[in-house]
């Protein structure tokens, strides 16, 4: 929404009408927000899924790498 709108549309009235909307605007934008927060939050399972993942993909990264240092400095076995 353009500042333009909002100041045409709020324009005469209180102050206090404005942060009604504008508060009732931000919680119905940050609700979804929360709730996925609390949805992950109770879903240990699928944290924990994550964490797993996140574990093997950086084993297998820093196994590579290893890997190229080791064969770089000569240490290749």
């Amino acid at each position: 929404m353009k500042i333009t709108t909002v100041l045409n549309d709020y324009s005469g009235k209180q102050f206090s009408e404005f942060k009604k909307d504008l508060s009732d605007l931000l919680i119905e934008n940050i609700e979804p927000i929360r709730d996925e927060l609390i949805r992950l939050d109770n879903d240990h399972s699928f944290l924990l899924d994550i964490l797993e993942k996140g574990t093997n993909e950086a084993m297998k990264r820093s196994s590579l790498n290893m890997k190229k240092i080791r064969d770089i400095v000569g240490l290749g076995y």
